[in-house]
Formats: structure tokens, C-alpha cells, sequence
């Protein structure tokens, strides 16, 4: 249990996401990725004790991912409409 509460605290929430710039959310979706091979890792090995740790780090990688997409389509949109002018 210990373990969650660690994690809860290192993720920012959604709102806090979508205020940090492109490169830091590409750093934070290498750092989940690590986490999650990590985890998979001791799964494999049986050294897992918290198992949910992999499910919450699965989401935690789809919400930075999804931050990453609306900021990059956000940017599209507005090299589309600059380009119009």
C-alpha cells in the first residue's frame, strides 16, 4: 500500500499535465515506461507484491499520452489557421 501512495504522489493530475510543455511530458512518458518494465519485471519474477502498480502505471502512460496528442493537435490546428491568414 505503501508502494501507491508513491506513485499517486509522483503522477501530477490531468490539469497539471496539460500545463507542462511537450519535452517534459515526453520525459514523464519515459519515466512511466521505465516503471512499468520495472514492474514487469518483478512480476515475472515473483518479487511483486503490489500487482495493481502495473495497471495503475498502464494509465498513468494512456493520460500522459493523451496530453501529448491534444498538444499536438492543438498545434495543427493553429499552423492551420496562421497559414489561412
Amino acid at each position: 500500500m505503501l508502494n501507491l501512495m508513491r506513485v499517486k504522489q509522483e503522477m501530477p493530475e490531468t490539469k497539471e499535465l496539460r500545463e507542462m510543455s511537450l519535452a517534459e511530458l515526453q520525459k514523464k512518458l519515459e519515466e512511466l515506461r521505465g516503471e512499468l518494465f520495472q514492474y514487469r519485471m518483478k512480476w515475472a519474477n515473483g518479487q511483486l507484491k503490489n500487482h495493481h502498480l502495473i495497471r495503475t502505471t498502464k494509465r498513468d502512460i494512456a493520460r500522459v499520452k493523451t496530453v501529448i496528442n491534444e498538444k499536438k493537435r492543438q498545434n495543427k490546428e493553429l499552423d492551420k489557421t496562421s497559414s489561412h491568414e
